[in-house]
């Protein structure tokens, strides 16, 4: 899904921002867009981003039952709290 792409995406964005901002506020310190490349051929590149793209999809659908719960609930009548939430103003479908 979306969240995939998104997780996959952004270390690399954060990489070339750095680097790029480095390059331009501290070009003393010899960092520069030239060090992108060794910054992915990290052995820690590629487990980042799986664990990272992992961990996304886990509380994205943690997050998704929990809303599920949260609507059956109102559709149910029962209009209480849960989770911290109240649904209260949740529609339910007929």
């Amino acid at each position: 899904p979306w969240i995939l792409a998104v997780a996959s995406v952004g270390r690399p964005i954060h990489t070339v921002l750095v680097y790029g901002v480095m390059e331009i506020l501290f070009p003393e310190a010899g960092f520069g867009l030239s060090n992108i490349m060794a910054d992915f051929m990290r052995g820690d590149f590629l487990p980042f981003i799986v664990i990272a793209d992992e961990q996304d999809v886990t509380l994205d659908e943690l997050y998704r039952d929990a809303d599920r719960l949260l609507y059956e609930a109102k559709k149910n009548g029962k209009g209480q709290v849960a989770f911290g939430y109240r649904w209260d103003h949740y529609e339910a479908e007929p």
